[in-house]
C-alpha cells in the first residue's frame, strides 16, 4: 500500500492534502481522484454554483502522479 494526497483547487479557494489516504495502487488513486471531481461538481450543480475543478495527486516523494481539470457552465 502507497499513500496518495489530493490536491484540490477551484476558483474559490485551493486545499492541500496534507493527510493522505493508503491506496493498493496507482490506478485506484487515479480512480479515487476522478471520484472527488465528480463530487465537487456534483456538489457545485446543486448549489446552482458554476465553476471549475483542478485535482493533483501527489505520491509520498513528493512526486506528481496525476493532474486533471473540468469546468461547468
Amino acid at each position: 500500500m502507497a499513500r496518495y494526497f489530493f490536491d484540490v483547487r477551484d476558483r474559490e479557494r485551493r486545499i492541500r492534502d496534507t493527510a493522505g489516504i493508503e491506496l493498493g495502487d496507482d490506478a485506484l488513486a487515479i480512480r479515487e481522484a476522478t471520484l472527488i471531481v465528480w463530487q465537487l461538481l456534483s456538489d457545485a450543480a446543486a448549489e446552482d454554483r458554476v465553476g471549475s475543478v483542478s485535482i493533483s495527486i501527489r505520491t509520498e516523494t513528493g512526486a506528481c502522479l496525476y493532474e486533471a481539470s473540468t469546468s461547468q457552465r
